[in-house]
């Protein structure tokens, strides 16, 4: 069996990372010395696990497969669905042989998302037989969310056999008080044995857990027995735990009974959690029988709640019933739910027959007919853009009008962003400019590279600038590196440049905060590598403050590293 002592030992032979203080960091720290930076940043020289015991002989052939070799003939490959789909079945086979040598070569996939749903089919199974060593083995991920996705991996699987070790497990795990795993447990216990899982629950020390945990236990008996879950979570003592509980007993038992439902919601204390499953029930019972919905909401609901349940209903009355669903609508006064009730109306009839609804839409007071301009816009951009952009470009320039045109160019530049961005173009004013921008931002989320050569070739350098920055924050959700090579070629501005890193860094570091930390180590002292370095700082600040401390030394600029000094300390 690996021990976790093993698995610790060998971390800087098979995972990139540093070994200090006996705990694997999630970012490098930065050192004056280059030799032992250089031992950091690429850790010594990579080699497979021994091949010793590697081979298995098939049940049926009788021929022995090699593991090791196995897994180099999947990286060769030129289909990445091939690639993903010999790997799987090769890691169920070597899982099953030896887990830790599974795990410790499926660390070295470079593919990121395959890497992670290897490791999650690896963990998940070797936690069913060997949990300790399987959670000793997540801590040889330098990726926090990923580290932490394995150990909920293991923890459901451990729950699945064993869930009142899982929970002791969980509870003696210093500095992993994760609130959502209680539940993730919790919710497979209750489901096969609710009293052993309530009886648990009632023991369990962390508030903030046990709020979690009694949202999933209502949810898992509401859907066996909703009275009894009502019944259940209405006896809790804390008054939030018990009210959450009962909103989630409510929204099950909601997509079953819309009658039972009602009975629970009429336990829950006045609140926002109220109303929001007041919107819920009357939503998904107005699609079964609306009448029904509505009679219940005028005899159950006053003031927002029932302002907010009509809204809902108009709106759902909408698919089938107009007139009804004028006739409600007129039973809602001003404000945000009236607006809302307009915008999904004008949405649903436009689907259907949008010439129509803009002749309903032109006939309403000013400030109904902003509310229905909206939904009017999204729904016919997808349909016809382009009479859609012709409409826009003919109304008034007011507010309305300038919303009208982000609506269009929102919706357009999902279908067609190039097409989308040449239209807004050629629109003047400000609202023309905001049409431009929106319709940019939308191509920067579909395709960022072409977004940034096209705003790369902008005369107007404010404006580049300006659409720059949602460039690189697009960018840099999926190819860090290749935003930040962009940003250092395009703002000439610093303090533009400076943010743009900052920006980097911060989606860098949730995605990969080991790579993150290289980059950030590599950048030359100023502006630039301050704004990336408070990035680090606001990410690894409250979790692992002696890294933190290191990194905030090598700013550049002596009042912002005081700073960060005095708020580290504290």
């Amino acid at each position: 069996m690996i021990t976790r002592i093993h698995l610790i030992s060998i971390a800087t032979a098979f995972a990139t990372g540093a070994l200090c203080g006996g705990m694997l960091l999630s970012v490098i720290r930065p050192d004056s010395d280059r030799a032992r930076e250089e031992r950091l940043l690429s850790g010594p020289p990579r080699s497979q696990p021994a091949k010793k015991d590697s081979s298995r002989k098939d049940a049926e052939t009788g021929e022995k497969e090699d593991f090791f070799q196995a897994f180099a003939d999947t990286q060769g490959l030129e289909s990445r669905d091939e690639s993903w789909e010999k790997m799987s079945r090769l890691a169920e086979r070597w899982l099953a042989h030896s887990p830790e040598q599974a795990f410790l070569t499926f660390l070295e996939v470079p593919d990121r998302e395959h890497r992670r749903g290897l490791l999650n089919r690896i963990i998940g199974g070797w936690a069913k037989t060997d949990p300790d060593a399987a959670l000793a083995a997540t801590e040889l991920i330098t990726d926090r969310s990923l580290r932490q996705e394995l150990i909920e991996t293991a923890l459901a699987a451990l729950g699945e056999k064993d869930p009142a070790g899982a929970i002791d497990r969980l509870e003696t795990m210093s500095g992993l008080i994760q609130p959502d795993l209680y539940a993730r447990v919790f919710a497979q216990w209750a489901r096969h044995d609710p009293g052993a899982a309530t009886r648990r629950l009632a023991t369990l020390g962390q508030l903030t857990a046990r709020r979690h945990a009694s949202r999933a236990v209502a949810e898992a008996l509401a859907r066996e027995d909703p009275a009894a879950a009502f019944d259940w979570a209405a006896a809790l003592k804390d008054d939030r735990s018990r009210n959450e509980a009962l909103a989630r007993a409510v929204q099950v038992a909601t997509e079953r009974d819309a009658e039972v439902a009602a009975e629970g919601l009429q336990l829950m204390a006045d609140g926002p959690a109220k109303r929001e499953a007041v919107d819920q029930l009357v939503d998904r019972w107005a699609r079964r029988d609306p009448a029904a919905a509505l009679a219940w909401a005028k005899e159950n609901t006053d003031g927002v709640t029932q302002d907010r349940a009509f809204g809902t209903l108009a709106a759902r009355l909408a698919e089938s019933d107009r007139q009804g669903a004028l006739d409600l609508l007129d039973q809602i006064p001003a404000g945000e739910m009236r607006s809302q009730a307009l915008h999904r109306m004008s949405g649903v009839w436009a689907s259907a027959d949008p010439e129509s609804t803009l002749a309903w839409v032109e006939e309403l007071p000013e400030d109904d007919r902003r509310s229905a301009l909206n939904g009017l816009a999204e729904v016919w951009a997808r349909i016809d853009p382009r009479q859609a952009a012709a409409y826009a470009e003919q109304l008034p320039d007011d507010e309305a009008s300038k919303q009208f045109l982000r609506t269009v160019s929102d919706s357009w530049s999902r279908l067609d962003p190039e097409g989308a961005v040449a239209w807004a173009a050629g629109l003047p004013g400000k609202g023309g400019l905001d049409a431009f921008q929106h319709a940019v931002n939308g191509w920067a989320r579909a395709d960022p590279r072409e977004a940034a050569a096209y705003v790369a070739a902008l005369a107007d350098p404010a404006l580049r600038q300006d659409l720059g920055a949602h460039i690189v924050d697009s960018w840099a959700r999926w190819r860090p590196a290749e935003a930040a090579a962009w940003a250092e070629q395009t703002f000439a501005d610093p303090d533009a440049r400076a943010r743009s890193y900052r920006e980097v860094a911060s989606h860098w570091l949730r995605a990969d905060p080991l790579q993150a930390s290289h980059w950030i180590g590599a950048l030359a002292e100023g502006a630039d590598r301050d704004a990336a370095v408070e990035a680090l700082l606001q990410n690894v600040g409250s979790t692992d403050p002696e890294a933190a401390s290191a990194w905030a030394a090598t700013l550049s600029d002596e009042r912002r590293r005081e700073e960060w000094h005095r708020r580290l300390e504290r």
